[in-house]
């Protein structure tokens, strides 16, 4: 049997891509992100529009990282974008966006320590 695709999850010690769990930006990505934290490898988010709530993360030494800072997660049901317990968090190049004319909670809600927001990251209602 010959291998028709390789995935960057297939690759030892390499981040996973949302895309390979189906995050696609049209539909709810929740599922697909969230099936990608969970790996408890870092988490690469191609440049784009994500649509998710309820994320949680409670790995530690963790990566959420995005390319270019055009890289945006939307809320797309009341309650947090992301939230959880994790340590040693690092997040990058990506806007959490809140949509606050639609939908109520914080867009992000974690308690771990050392958590670090850099690069092109941030949150609004926008």
């Amino acid at each position: 049997m010959a291998l028709t695709k390789a995935h960057n999850r297939m690759i030892a010690g390499a981040p996973v891509n949302v895309l390979d769990f189906g995050a696609d930006g049209v539909t709810d990505d929740t599922a697909a992100i969230q099936a990608a934290i969970n790996t408890g490898k870092d988490v690469f988010f191609p440049e784009g529009n994500y649509l998710a709530a309820g994320l949680t993360v409670n790995n530690n030494q963790q990566s959420f990282i995005a390319n270019g800072g055009n890289t945006k997660i939307t809320k797309n049901a009341n309650g947090t974008i992301i939230s959880g317990s994790g340590d040693d968090l690092y997040f990058g190049g990506i806007d959490f966006r809140g949509g606050a004319s639609s939908f109520t909670g914080d867009n992000i809600s974690l308690t771990g320590n050392r958590i670090t927001f850099s690069e092109n990251c941030g949150s609004s209602d926008a």
